[in-house]
């Protein structure tokens, strides 16, 4: 009982210290459930139901999920934990006794000078926050050459493509997206653990916030959008060793039912020079180790994400993801 005890503590110390190094904030991460029966007042985890066992959690699930598949697809969002994914499924893998081969998309991109050339004017000014909505594709960012190049090994038992832009490799496979909501990349990129697309050095978090307005989240939404009637299994990975998933249909599905209905998003919250305590005083689970509180958010799309439940798991994906519903099955 002991030794079960102590084992859960570490498990539990080791997450709180990877989520507070990989992210810049004072706000809590997301909790893996939510008890549905002690919610009173004003709600800052407000969710919509998924029928019964349709999320679960964990890689070890995952991987009994997609283990009979000779080639799976990881694709996903711009700040993504890719190696905590890669190593954490191939790891999962090979202790069920199969062989794998890893390939990382990021080796078939074209040449970092060759992006940033790209993508630059539509960055504006260095100094100016104004700039232009990229009319670029994720296709423009990969080497067209490298790309036809690309072999799958026949004599391993599973090969997983992985990595943002993974589809580009146009092999078809079990294709798994890995969305990561946008006030949790930003709260990575204020700890300098993401870089813009196809960047390997780490920008200031202005000037990295308004290359993702303009540039990464228009051409990652394209790619998404495109990406959403094939998603076979969505994960959330915010949280360090802890997604959760569900299925593509299901998603699709709810997506379908919250179009039609009503629905709130995650509300974001953020101190300010010129805030106070009321809501800190008045909002349950909000964190209190903050000075103030001057911003609440409700329904931008930068900022707000969509949490759904099912057995008390919650799952949260991009507002993005319903605004791209309408073309899937309506």
């Amino acid at each position: 009982m002991y030794v079960h005890l102590y084992i859960y503590l570490f498990y539990f110390i080791i997450t709180v210290a990877l989520s507070i190094m990989s992210r810049n904030t004072s706000q809590h991460l997301l909790p893996l459930e939510k008890d549905l029966d002690t919610i009173e007042g004003y709600d800052i985890y407000p969710t919509f139901p998924l029928k019964e066992g349709h999320i679960k959690s964990g890689y070890s699930s995952l991987v009994n999920e997609i283990s009979t598949n000779r080639i799976v697809i990881l694709d996903g969002y711009i700040g993504v934990d890719w190696d905590e994914v890669s190593n954490a499924i191939s790891n999962k893998l090979r202790k069920e006794g199969l062989s794998v081969d890893l390939i990382n998309i990021v080796d078939y991109l074209k040449q970092e000078k060759e992006i940033i050339e790209m993508v630059q004017p539509y960055l504006g000014d260095y100094d100016s926050i104004f700039g232009q909505r990229a009319d670029l594709l994720l296709g423009d960012y990969f080497d067209l050459e490298k790309l036809e190049n690309l072999q799958i090994n026949a004599d391993v038992d599973i090969t997983l493509v992985y990595g943002t832009g993974a589809s580009q490799c146009n092999i078809e496979g079990f294709l798994i997206y890995f969305d990561l909501p946008k006030n949790e990349l930003q709260y990575r990129m204020r700890s300098h653990n993401i870089s813009n697309l196809g960047h390997s050095c780490y920008k200031p978090p202005k000037e990295a916030y308004k290359h993702f307005y303009f540039v990464d989240w228009v051409v990652l939404n394209k790619e998404k959008k495109r990406l959403l009637p094939d998603i076979q299994i969505i994960v959330d990975q915010q949280r360090p060793n802890q997604p959760t998933w569900t299925s593509g249909s299901a998603l699709r599905a709810t997506l379908n039912a919250m179009s039609q209905s009503y629905f709130r998003v995650r509300p974001w919250f953020e101190p300010g020079v010129w805030g106070g305590q009321w809501m800190k005083n008045r909002f349950e689970g909000l964190p209190e180790n903050v000075p103030n509180y001057a911003w609440s958010f409700e329904m931008i799309v930068p900022e707000n994400g969509i949490l759904l439940e099912s057995n008390g798991y919650i799952l949260e994906i991009s507002f993005d993801m319903l605004q791209n519903s309408d073309k899937v099955y309506h």
